[in-house]
């Protein structure tokens, strides 16, 4: 009897002493652990109570902001920039776009220790900093309203800082392996004018012609049929590489191009389709899933067929794309910026550059690309179609140079569509926006 007390008091005591310990580690060691699990209710609760600080545009005007339910918050987003170009916001942190990129910011953390102590005896919400975006309302509004609801994607520069003035991605839900349809509630979120993947087709006539400069060729007495194009043209007309450009039919240049060996003509295609260093975008593509891409045939996102525009604007080199602009403290009228010095990428030469830029300005004066044209407003580009005859897609590719040297480039696409007048009307439309926030801007 007495070996069986010792056996029950020695489990005992091991017992306390293991149940000690635990509660030694959860007191001085684990806290800070637990507490950073994502599933952790008390950080989930504690990051609704943040009244999150707004994103606004590029005057001011306000994208996204935090409205009080109760003892939480929710984000509201304006009608013209929602969460495939801001962003989402989950258990009150961002997890993607602008709204992860600044989510630090927005959620006011590190604070202030002795602001956090106050904030918590007069039981006052931790609020964040505001944060201003190079995005343009009116520019967004423009897209959103040429588009009108097609599928699709276009993304806006300005030039020559490379800031992001617009972007639209329609649908903003993307199809993924578990809800192949997408829009489904499950599907994941995108962003289709920074990582969707688009057949480019026609849109790559640039490097084509570049291509067949390099190599020589007299791209106005050099004829081949023109082949299917932008336009409607007989399939066997037959017209000058010159012409082929400007009503946007590849297969001209395909048979110039011919003699070229793969490998040097691949090369110039890839330098054309501009992949800005990821440090440059200040964390923008995060927590986006990528389009999908069609095994087997040369795609590119919107936003990197704009930088080639910008590129041809520019002389030649593309400014690497931003959209962070600034940050001011909750109730203080002074900003500090966010704006990151990054260098120009080279893609061609000067000459070919702009030898492309009266190509494409002649192109919207009386090519493909005619309803990309605004009155009083210096616009070249270029109208294309890509993919297959069972899911086209319509490109255009243009810029605009305004005065004091600024200007601004775009790219927009329209899925399972072959109507290049209306992709380069809604590309107009977005240059005409961006050229009067611009002009407006001094």
């Amino acid at each position: 009897m007495q070996r069986e007390i010792k056996r029950v008091a020695a489990f005992l005591l091991v017992s306390f002493f293991v149940v000690g310990l635990a509660a030694a580690y959860w007191t001085v060691a684990g806290p800070d652990g637990l507490l950073q699990r994502h599933d952790n209710p008390r950080r989930v609760l504690a990051a609704q109570a943040v009244h999150r600080g707004d994103l606004l545009d590029r005057n001011g005007v306000t994208l996204a902001a935090s409205e009080r339910q109760g003892s939480t918050f929710s984000r509201v987003y304006s009608a013209s920039a929602g969460p495939s170009a801001l962003g989402i916001v989950e258990s009150g942190v961002g997890v993607s776009g602008p709204e992860a990129a600044f989510d630090a910011l927005l959620r006011g953390e590190p604070a202030e220790p002795i602001a956090q102590a106050v904030r918590g005896f007069l039981h006052q919400a931790q609020q964040g900093s505001d944060v201003q975006l190079s995005l343009s309302n009116d520019v967004q509004q423009s897209l959103s309203d040429a588009m009108n609801g097609i599928p699709g994607a276009a993304v806006v520069i300005s030039l020559p800082d490379g800031e992001i003035l617009g972007m639209v991605s329609q649908p903003g839900l993307g199809a993924s392996e578990a809800t192949p349809e997408a829009g489904d509630a499950n599907s994941e979120l995108v962003n289709l004018a920074l990582t969707g993947h688009y057949p480019v087709g026609g849109a790559l006539l640039p490097a084509s012609l570049s291509a067949a400069l390099l190599q020589g060729v007299d791209i106005v007495r050099t004829e081949f049929p023109a082949g299917e194009c932008a336009v409607r043209l007989p399939a066997s007309l037959v017209i000058s590489l010159q012409d082929a450009f400007l009503f946007g039919c590849p297969g001209p240049f395909a048979a110039a191009t011919a003699n070229i060996a793969p490998d040097a003509l691949a090369a110039t295609q890839s330098s054309f389709l501009v992949q800005p260093p990821a440090a440059a975008l200040n964390g923008l593509m995060t927590g986006y899933a990528l389009g999908a891409t069609d095994s087997g045939e040369q795609t590119a996102s919107p936003l990197a067929l704009a930088l080639m525009a910008a590129a041809i604007a520019e002389d030649g080199s593309a400014p690497a794309p931003q959209i962070g602009v600034g940050w001011r403290e909750p109730g203080s009228e002074d900003w500090t910026s966010l704006v990151t010095a990054s260098p120009r990428i080279p893609v061609i030469t000067a000459t070919t550059a702009r030898r492309l830029q009266d190509l494409m300005r002649q192109a919207v004066a009386e090519g493909a690309a005619q309803n990309a044209g605004r009155p009083r407003l210096d616009i070249g580009g270029l109208a294309a179609l890509a993919g297959t005859d069972e899911e086209p897609v319509s490109w255009f590719v243009g810029f605009t140079s305004l005065p004091g040297g600024k200007g601004a480039a775009v790219a927009v696409v329209l899925d399972d569509s072959r109507d290049t007048g209306l992709a380069a009307d809604t590309g107009g439309a977005a240059l005409e926006a961006a050229a009067a926030v611009l002009q407006g801007e001094g």
